[in-house]
């Protein structure tokens, strides 16, 4: 049974007048963790806390999971990642039926967190639990003796490329592909209205230690703005020439301090027009695919 924690998924809170941000169908939507710390944040300070909520609308989740018929009671397990992770954590720790449970990308230290990262989530810091001498680990005796596996991620948002192996993928353009109907995409040519080179974000890393391996990168996205939002609901991140020396200084790895550059391009110095759909093949190869249809 997979659940929908608040500002999880599809649950959004927020209109994009109360902070949200507004999707390419016209549904209101808000970020992840906006939207779970503008709760959040208003609970601390009337001395409720947003974590309390999550935890009982994920055990009544559970609840209607051992309720069916076609369950064993005896062998049900608890996982999830990030803020499904923190969960994970709390549901295991509160409430004694799940039978084991694999918390991802969660458990850590809140040194660590401070050090290494934005400040958590609200949900993620139980009020007390430091001045009771605590720490996020400290969750997981509250399952034992029930087996625990403690899940990380190597190649996310978070990993360790982002801190040391940020780079710049250079372009003059990018396709994206506009939904028609169930059956049919229009492929757009996406670049800067003056034509000229420009760059990604990108990350990389470095061949594996395995026989034809080579160094590999991505590129990383961003939300869409005003030219690209009738096409598709993200965007490369084309950096500013400005902040590339900021982007590629090996001197900063704190993801805070560059993360702010990851940011929609101006849109006025952008243009967009649909192509032939022949570039939905990877074997042509042709000056038509710059060409507007």
């Amino acid at each position: 049974l997979m659940i929908d924690p608040i500002d999880q998924g599809e649950r959004a809170q927020y209109a994009p007048a109360e902070g949200g941000r507004r999707a390419t169908d016209g549904r209101a939507e808000c970020l992840n963790c906006d939207g779970h710390n503008f709760t959040g944040n208003a609970m601390t300070l009337v001395g409720d806390f947003f974590g309390t909520w999550r935890a009982w609308d994920a055990i009544r989740g559970l609840d209607y999971l051992l309720s069916r018929p076609e369950v064993d009671r005896a062998r049900v397990g608890v996982t999830g990642n990030s803020g499904g992770g923190t969960l994970t954590s709390y549901v295991t720790a509160l409430d004694p039926r799940p039978a084991m449970a694999a918390p991802g990308c969660f458990i850590c230290s809140y040194q660590s967190n401070l050090e290494c990262e934005l400040p958590s989530d609200a949900e993620q810091n139980p009020p007390g639990i430091l001045a009771a001498g605590l720490d996020q680990a400290d969750l997981l005796l509250c399952h034992a003796p029930r087996p625990t596996l403690v899940l990380g991620q190597h190649d996310d948002f978070f990993s360790e490329a982002f801190a040391r192996r940020r780079c710049l993928i250079p372009a003059t353009g990018f396709y994206e592909w506009q939904k028609i109907d169930a059956n049919r995409r229009q492929p757009w040519l996406v670049r800067l209205a003056s034509g000229r080179l420009f760059a990604f974000a990108g990350l990389w890393e470095p061949a594996a230690a395995i026989p034809g391996a080579v160094p590999t990168c991505t590129i990383l996205t961003t939300e869409p703005n005003e030219v690209a939002r009738p096409i598709h609901d993200r965007m490369p991140v084309i950096l500013d020439p400005a902040d590339y020396a900021r982007w590629l200084d090996p001197a900063v790895t704190i993801p805070a301090e560059v993360r702010p550059l990851l940011r929609p391009f101006p849109a006025a110095a952008m243009t967009a027009f649909p192509v032939t759909t022949a570039v939905n093949n990877p074997a042509f190869d042709d000056p038509a695919c710059l060409t507007p249809a």
